[in-house]
């Protein structure tokens, strides 16, 4: 026992001289480093480093804090990059036996200026990078050829290694200046933390926080795992790295090349706003050729779900396809987020859309959008026009009529035709796009008193064209029947009356102009021109008939002025 405590005294002795020296020396074990950081750092970076005051204490930790840290292209410069209160905390025992392995490096309120002109993007106060020879090689042997070009792939790492358990940068802000469009990026706030390790040409951080303010748009930032990136391969790996942008995000892992810009991703949990709609999605990424390749994308949306596989080129055209499969959307959501300040003319569910789009993103995404769907919205609202009355008060100065077929409607029926929009119970069909119009052949539209072919054209601008045919049910078609007798003649073999009309205007303005052509090959057609001829030529029913029918006329010229 007594030669334990022995043991133990002479311990604590050591460990105090140990420390005691620390407390003495350390200021000026740094001191020794100084020029040998400043040589090695000037070499690596090409530019003049010099440093401040550096400053060491030792409890509760062991820290070296250096006031400042300036490069210049060369010495004597104005032009600086520089850096204030760089803090590193290193290993005491290792900072004692000679050698320096840091621990912990942390930045405070660092500023630092991206140049792009016509050499390139630089950084102020680093040298700039050198202009591409843009003379002709001299042509060189094949394994020569060889090499050289498995020396562009990948970086050839720096020898040695380095572990930081902590990286911190606080509050720094990073200047992007593009000269040629006159533009300036600014990312303030930024923040990071993380650990980092590189040995074997590897660099890794195992964690990673970091957020940052892009001025005058929103926040950015990135938490999770981290990533590792080879510098001799270029091959980066993410790990459950949350990304988030301008109040979107998303959960990415998997691995790219960054020399030829390929790899798979796995995207999960994203998440991105549009007006006041929240958009969630995930996909399978695969990047080749500067082409993404996205399957199995699923997103929800507006009450709905929308499946996609998807391409997109994003290195060169700017051009993708997308394969859609829509259900359940609320069309009044999606609209009003696409176009906020806008009217909604059409409200209702989407129950489904199957198609497939193409074009070029960017400012020519209306004018290069082609592709085809089918739809079909259920329970919806046509706004601003009711499409029955529109219908029946165009319809006028008929033979039998002093007005309009409206006009015949019975009181019982008219509380219908008054309201300012169409009720749909369905509207089916399919669709083309192309220049910046929707073309359709079997548009079929379904209402409480009538249903509606149509086909022609529908505008990116609501600009309606179409060709159509309206037809009445039995019991609201055998309601005017019954007070006119002559439009038993219009009804066709399911007592109901049917009138083909064009549908012209704008979505905000609807107009519903009967179409005489069309109407004139119908059997009601048939049945109005044996009358109308009855009249030109005195028939006998015509010249027997009383009052009514003869003060209502207006002939043939008045039917055709009215449409």
């Amino acid at each position: 026992m007594k030669k334990l405590l022995i043991v133990i005294v002479i311990l604590v002795v050591l460990i105090g001289g140990v420390f005691a020296y620390a407390l003495m020396n350390a200021n000026s074990l740094v001191a020794t480093f100084k020029p040998d950081i400043e040589k090695g750092a000037s070499e690596a970076l090409g530019a003049a480093v010099t440093l401040g005051n550096i400053d060491v204490s030792v409890f509760p930790t062991t820290k070296l804090i250096v006031d400042s840290f300036e490069v210049a292209e060369t010495k004597g410069s104005k032009d600086t990059l520089k850096l204030n209160n760089l803090t590193f905390r290193a290993n005491l025992m290792s900072l004692l036996s000679g050698k320096l392995t840091i621990e912990e490096l942390s930045l405070d309120s660092p500023s630092i200026t991206f140049i792009k002109d016509a050499a390139g993007v630089s950084v102020q106060g680093l040298p700039k990078p050198k202009q591409a020879n843009t003379q002709k090689p001299k042509a060189k042997k094949k394994k020569e050829e060889k090499n050289a070009a498995s020396s562009t792939s990948a970086m050839s790492p720096p020898p040695g290694a380095l572990s930081l358990e902590s990286f911190a940068l606080k509050n720094g802000t990073f200047v992007y200046v593009d000269k040629a469009s006159g533009s300036t990026t600014t990312i303030e706030k930024v923040n990071l933390e993380s650990g980092l390790l590189f040995t074997d040409g590897i660099l890794s951080l195992p964690r990673l926080d970091a957020s940052a303010s892009i001025k005058g748009k929103g926040s950015v930032g990135a938490q999770g795992k981290g990533f590792s990136f080879d510098l001799t391969t270029g091959k980066a790996k993410l790990s459950d790295l949350t990304v988030s942008a301008l109040g979107n995000k998303t959960t990415l892992s998997g691995t790219l090349y960054t020399a030829t810009l390929s790899g798979n991703l796995d995207v999960r949990a994203g998440e991105a706003h549009l007006g006041e709609e929240t958009l969630t999605f995930s996909a399978d990424a695969a990047l080749s050729k500067g082409t993404a390749a996205l399957k199995k994308l699923t997103a929800q949306a507006f009450g709905g779900t929308i499946s996609s596989d998807a391409s997109y080129n994003f290195q060169k055209t700017q051009a993708f396809t997308a394969g859609l499969d829509i259900a359940e959307l609320d069309l009044k959501r999606a609209l009003l987020a696409a176009k906020p300040d806008s009217p909604v003319f059409l409200i209702g569910t989407l129950k489904g859309a199957k198609g497939k789009i193409q074009g070029i993103l960017g400012n020519s995404l209306k004018q290069s959008l082609t592709g085809s769907s089918s739809i079909d919205i259920k329970d919806a609202e046509l706004k601003g026009t009711n499409l029955a009355g529109a219908v029946l008060q165009s319809v006028k100065n008929l033979p039998f009529l002093s007005d309009s077929l409206y006009s015949a409607v019975p009181e019982e029926e008219r509380a219908k035709l008054q309201t300012d929009n169409t009720e749909i119970e369905s509207l089916t069909g399919n669709i083309s796009i192309n220049s910046e119009t929707l073309q359709t052949n079997d548009l079929f539209l379904v209402s409480t008193i009538f249903d509606l072919t149509a086909k022609g054209t529908i505008g990116f601008d609501t600009s309606l064209n179409l060709g159509a045919n309206i037809r009445f049910t039995e019991l609201f078609s055998l309601s005017l029947a019954e007070k006119i007798s002559e439009l038993e003649d219009w009804l066709d073999k399911d007592n109901r009356l049917n009138i083909p009309l064009r549908i012209k205007g704008t979505a905000a303005k609807v107009v519903v102009v009967p179409d005489v052509t069309e109407l004139l090959k119908s059997n009601a057609g048939k049945a109005l021109t044996n009358k109308l001829l009855g009249k030109v030529f005195g028939n006998k029913e015509d010249k027997e008939g009383q009052g009514e029918t003869k003060k209502k006329g207006g002939g043939l010229g008045g039917l055709l002025g009215g449409f």
